[in-house]
């Protein structure tokens, strides 16, 4: 199965100010807090392992705070996680495939 999955990061902070999610020092996303103080940043993507992250708060007199959020994936948690998949190969008048427990042959109908 994949290796990650999504989360949303949400918090408090002072309305009208700006927040900056980092991983890695890459920018993730920014946005403007809003006017009842709280944030969200939703569809985060995050790996198996440690997912370290910064959120950086800028104010408008320069102000600068900063808070480190750490979210750990178990990797054993994803892997329950299978995907299905449905394929389908077609080749005009040609076998495209014959199983082997039964008589089924094909020769080019869609699937």
């Amino acid at each position: 199965g994949p290796n990650f999955q999504n989360t949303q990061i949400t918090g408090n902070g002072l309305p009208g100010w700006d927040v900056e999610l980092y991983r890695s020092n890459t920018l993730i996303e920014s946005q403007i807090i809003d006017e009842t103080g709280r944030y969200e940043f939703s569809d985060v993507l995050l790996f198996a392992g440690e997912n370290e992250f910064e959120v950086y708060f800028y104010g408008n007199q320069g102000e600068i705070r900063k808070e480190e959020i750490t979210i750990p994936l178990n990797a054993a948690a994803l892997a329950v996680q299978d995907g299905t998949y449905n394929v389908s190969f077609s080749l005009n008048e040609r076998q495209t495939y014959r199983r082997e427990d039964t008589d089924d042959v094909d020769f080019g109908s869609p699937n």
